[in-house]
This record gives C-alpha cells, sequence and structure tokens, in this order.
C-alpha cells in the first residue's frame, strides 16, 4: 500500500516526521488548530505522493512557523526549514518551483486558520486607508519590492533566481519576528513606520508574498510571469497611489476603488506587457486586463493579493 502512495519508504519516514512534529508544535489543540492542521497534512500529502518529500516538509515548516510568528518558539522551527530549503537549493534544484507553491499555500492555510494570525488579518483590513502617508510608504516600499524581484527573474536563470527568491524570504522572516519581539534595530524600526496602527507587523507582507508566489511558481512562461508579478506588485501599488491622490469617480460596482485607480493601473501594466513582449500580442495583453478588472472588482473578505494572481494563474491555464 506504501509502495502505491509514496515514492520510496525515505518519503513516508519524513512525511510523517513532519506532520507528527507539526501536532506537538500547535500546542493547544482547539478547532482553529485542528482544522490548521488536518488541511496542512492533506496539503503535504498531496505533495509527497508526487515525489516532492521536501516541498512537503517546507509545506509543514511554514505552518508550525506561522502559526509561532511573533513568538520565541520561531528560533526553534527556523533553522529547520533553513536545512530544509539548503537540502533542495544545493541537491534538488528540479523542486524548487514546487517549495515556492508549498510555501504560497501553506502560509494562505496559515493565514485562514491560525488564531496568532487572523486576528492580525482582520485589524490590517480594518486599519486599510485610514492613514493616507502609511499607505504611501507602503506602496512605494511594494514597488521597490518588485523591482527587485523582477530584477531576479529577468536576469538570473530559473534555478538561480527561485534560489535567491528562497534566501531573501528568509532573512525577510527572521527580520519580521525579530523586529516583532522587541529587538529593536534600525531595520525594525524601518519596518514599524510602515505598518498601519494597531495592526500586526508584516500581516500584509505575508498575503501578499503568498499570492505573488503562486503565481511565480505555477507560470511557467517567462514573459507572463514577468507580467503577473508587475501587475501583482507594481500595478496595484500604482493604482492605489493615484486612486489617492486623483479619485476622480467612485466605481459604481466599489466605492472604495476609483476610475483613477482603475485606468493608471491598467495604462501601466499594458505598457510593461508590450515592453516584456516586444509589441502589442493578444496573450500578454489579456494579463493586464484580466488583473485590474479583478482588483477592482476585489472587496472584503476577498484580498486582492490573492484573488489576482489566482485569476491570472487561471489564465495562464487557459491560454497554454
Amino acid at each position: 500500500m506504501l509502495s502505491v502512495l509514496f515514492p520510496n519508504i525515505y518519503s513516508f519516514v519524513l512525511f510523517l516526521a513532519g506532520i507528527i512534529f507539526l501536532w506537538f508544535i500547535l500546542g493547544e489543540k482547539d478547532t482553529e488548530s485542528l482544522l490548521l492542521f488536518f488541511f496542512t497534512v492533506v496539503l503535504s500529502f498531496i505533495i509527497v505522493i508526487t515525489g516532492d518529500v521536501y516541498a512537503a516538509l517546507s509545506a509543514d515548516l511554514i505552518v508550525a512557523l506561522m502559526d509561532n510568528f511573533y513568538k520565541k518558539k520561531f528560533y526553534f522551527i527556523f533553522p529547520l526549514l533553513v536545512i530544509d530549503f539548503v537540502i533542495v537549493i544545493l541537491f534538488y534544484q528540479v523542486y524548487l518551483s514546487d517549495i515556492l507553491l508549498s510555501i504560497s499555500v501553506s502560509a494562505i492555510i496559515a493565514v485562514a486558520f491560525s488564531s496568532n494570525l487572523k486576528s492580525g488579518v482582520l485589524q490590517n483590513e480594518k486599519a486599510k486607508g485610514k492613514d493616507s502617508k502609511i499607505e504611501r510608504k507602503r506602496d512605494f516600499f511594494q514597488i521597490s519590492s518588485g523591482v527587485i524581484l523582477l530584477l531576479i527573474l529577468y536576469f538570473f536563470p530559473v534555478n538561480i533566481s527561485f534560489s535567491l527568491i528562497l534566501i531573501i524570504l528568509l532573512l525577510l522572516l527572521l527580520l519580521g519576528n525579530t523586529a516583532s519581539i522587541g529587538t529593536w534595530t534600525s531595520a525594525s524600526r524601518f519596518l514599524y513606520k510602515m505598518e498601519r496602527e494597531h495592526t500586526t507587523l508584516g500581516i500584509g507582507s505575508i498575503m501578499i508574498a503568498a499570492g505573488t508566489l503562486f503565481a511565480v511558481a505555477l507560470i511557467s512562461n517567462r514573459q507572463w510571469s514577468l507580467i503577473t508579478v508587475f501587475i501583482v506588485l507594481i500595478g496595484d501599488s500604482v493604482s492605489s497611489l493615484v486612486g489617492m491622490r486623483l479619485p476622480v469617480r467612485k466605481l459604481p460596482y466599489s466605492r472604495k476603488k476609483s476610475f483613477g485607480g482603475f485606468i493608471s493601473m491598467l495604462i501601466v501594466t499594458i505598457i510593461f506587457a508590450i515592453i516584456v513582449s516586444g509589441g502589442i500580442f493578444l496573450y500578454p495583453l489579456l494579463f493586464p486586463v484580466v488583473g485590474t478588472i479583478v482588483e477592482s472588482f476585489t472587496a472584503r473578505p476577498l484580498d486582492d493579493n490573492l484573488t489576482v494572481p489566482f485569476s491570472l494563474v487561471l489564465l495562464n491555464l487557459i491560454l497554454i
């Protein structure tokens, strides 16, 4: 039976070790923890039977890490995740896209069911848009992050760029947790200056990272991947910046969004798509159109950091 479900006994042992570790690290077994455990086990099982045990292990570790984010127990789990990533980067690079996808989906599961994160998500949604100065800082930081990610994806081969993304992700997780538990540094002060009032540090960034990694892992066409990253990280921020300064008229189907933001996002993303694809071609231009429309329709409780990349991944599947 095991030989049918698992590629080898090694995969089965690591899978079992991962879920046992997750069970004990979750602590109090309330309803939310049980749901978190159940969905993570299902995710890691689906991954491991396809042959990628390290991506399955990553799912367990990311959920455990997220559930203990902003806690000292984080530092017990973090080295295990580093070891997992190092093994894949050095010896199993063929699985790098699986690792990115595993991180994305497991982070979304953690945000959805972890009591440690859910309250932070709700606080973040309530505080969104209340302080225009903070929102501008966040948008400029998101644009800067988008530029860096685009440069990495454009100038480096896939395996190297995915490895760099994993390394940067580890550093950001470590920095975020260190800043949140009171180790006050210039870096932590910088992060807190961009956080919304009464909001848990980094919650918005987790959702943005999860959506972006989901798209990067699943869209193999280099041009379409670059266009998608630009839409998610830069186009969305441009829409927000212009929408705050030039609200013009509110969209009839979304009172929190304006025609100014909609048109600006559509224009800049179309221009980027034309530049990247080397001309006006139908398929690349569909990405800005679909991304902008989905962003404009997205409203609470949905998050455009997830709905936009998900819709573009779906578009990619339809077009290939």
